[in-house]
């Protein structure tokens, strides 16, 4: 039972960090010919990802920023540097 309320705090402050800093999750983000799914099982490693879309324009220790089609995004990877989340950023 731990577990689920761990995976349910993590949600939440996931949740948090989008409203925080002008996001909106979104179900994927494309990449020439790839397509990078947020929830994709397995999860997507930040290696592979950042073979498939190329340098990010910006990084920080669990985040990669993209900027593909006019659009930016935040991708979120977890300790394994699996992908946790994408976000789609607001001005």
């Amino acid at each position: 039972m731990c577990g689920m309320a761990g995976q349910s705090q993590k949600l939440m402050e996931l949740l948090m960090l989008f409203f925080a800093f002008g996001a909106t999750s979104v179900d994927a983000m494309e990449c020439g010919a790839y397509k990078i799914y947020n929830g994709q099982i397995p999860a997507q490693t930040r290696a592979k990802i950042h073979r498939k879309c190329g340098a990010p324009y910006s990084t920080s220790e669990n985040i990669l920023y993209y900027e593909k089609n006019k659009k930016r995004y935040r991708l979120h990877f977890n300790a394994n540097s699996q992908l946790a989340s994408i976000a789609e950023e607001r001005d």
